[in-house]
């Protein structure tokens, strides 16, 4: 536990105190899951208001075990330099609350002693990611450090670059589908631009490979098979298709095609439903 109470001669500081307290006191509680990082920042906090503004002030933290998960809780409280401070009780009801874990912020342990919580979320826009949704049947071609860009709303004439920087291991559902998130990081000549909460478009870029590829309208599901009518000299057949990677409206064939063949778009299968894979 670390204490600091000083007072500047000139001024009392009180108009620099946005609301007291019913003890009269104005008191910040911070929080950080093992580290220092609540520490230390009560401290310069409490150092600025005394040197720097005039006021009383006082510091003092209580250590949590990273280990165990528990938090360190680090307290500062304010009064004008004209009146007395109170040094070491511990803040029940702090006027800000400032925690340093996205996990913090969803406890109620934080927001314990606040009649009336309200979280702001403070954010680095020097350090923004975007966070893309990969289909499952996708994620294994994601590699780190692969090049992507991406583009949005805001700015519908632009592409931004950004770098694969994460794969989280996680599995999201959306519309009972199987995502995983992909963070990127975003180029330097992008910073001042983008705002958090923005739609993005990503393309992330694959190695390149020479394959045999068709238009995803030739290929039609036949029951269980992928298949595609192709028209030779003695009319048409259609011919069962393996297909791997797409993009966009093209399909990989892995087998069932040769370069050269001729197909048909939009034919319909023997049964004539003519489904689309």
């Amino acid at each position: 536990m670390s204490a600091l109470a000083a007072a500047r001669p000139s001024g009392s500081g009180a108009e620099l105190l946005p609301g007291a307290g019913e003890d009269g006191f104005f008191g910040i509680r911070f929080e950080s899951i093992g580290g220092l990082g609540a520490h230390l920042a009560g401290k310069i906090l409490a150092e600025a208001g005394v040197l720097g503004q005039g006021l009383n002030g006082a510091h003092f933290s209580s250590y949590g075990s990273e280990k165990k998960g528990t938090p360190v809780k680090s307290f500062v409280r304010f009064c004008p330099a004209d009146r007395e401070l109170r040094t070491s009780s511990p803040i029940e009801s702090p006027q800000v609350v400032a925690v340093f874990h996205a996990a913090l912020a969803h406890s109620l342990d934080v927001a314990a002693g606040l009649s009336a919580p309200t979280f702001v979320t403070i954010v680095d826009l020097a350090r923004l990611q975007v966070h893309a949704y990969v289909d499952e049947v996708d994620i294994g071609k994601v590699k780190l450090g692969q090049e992507a860009t991406f583009a949005v709303d805001a700015y519908p004439a632009r592409d931004f670059v950004g770098r694969v920087a994460a794969i989280y291991p996680t599995a999201t559902i959306q519309d009972n589908v199987v995502k995983y998130i992909v963070a990127l990081d975003i180029a330097d000549d992008s910073i001042g631009l983008l705002r958090p909460e923005m739609t993005a478009s990503v393309r992330i870029a694959l190695p390149p490979r020479q394959v045999l590829a068709i238009p995803a309208r030739a290929i039609r599901r036949d029951g269980a098979l992928n298949v595609v009518t192709v028209r030779g000299d003695d009319g048409d057949e259609v011919r069962p298709v393996r297909v791997g990677w797409r993009d966009g409206p093209w399909v990989e064939i892995v087998d069932g095609l040769a370069a050269g063949e001729r197909i048909v778009l939009d034919a319909v299968t023997p049964s004539g439903e003519g489904r689309r894979p």
